[in-house]
């Protein structure tokens, strides 16, 4: 009878175990380009052109060809009523804010922004 409960209670502790771990690696799990662009943010406030194309999913030309249409639009309209994409540029490197990138994501959606080459267009 002894033996019985000490099965059942080492059984018991294992699949508690089991089900514990299995939670705490599924809840922790990023993949390696978004761990490294979140970590980047947490030291840092700003993102380098390549955090920022990382973050994303876009390469680094299609970032600033999106920095070109916006300031094109501001060029040539005036005011730009919506939110541009966030950078400053320090020498001759873009800096962006990784805050204000979650804005501009949102701002641009909600617009349903069509970027094509240096070009804008809202659908």
């Amino acid at each position: 009878m002894k033996n019985q409960f000490a099965i059942l209670g080492a059984a018991l502790i294992l699949g508690l175990s089991f089900v514990a771990g299995c939670l705490l690696i599924s809840n922790g799990r990023t993949t390696g380009s978004e761990q490294a662009v979140l970590s980047q943010s947490a030291v840092h406030p700003l993102l380098t052109l390549a955090e920022t194309a990382e973050l994303l999913r876009i390469s680094e030309d299609q970032v600033i060809n999106i920095i070109k249409a916006e300031n094109s639009i501001l060029s040539n309209n005036g005011p730009y009523e919506g939110v541009m994409l966030p950078y400053i540029k320090v020498d001759d490197k873009f800096l962006f804010s990784y805050l204000e990138i979650q804005s501009w994501v949102q701002q641009a959606t909600l617009e349903k922004r069509v970027y094509m080459g240096t070009k804008i267009t809202n659908r």
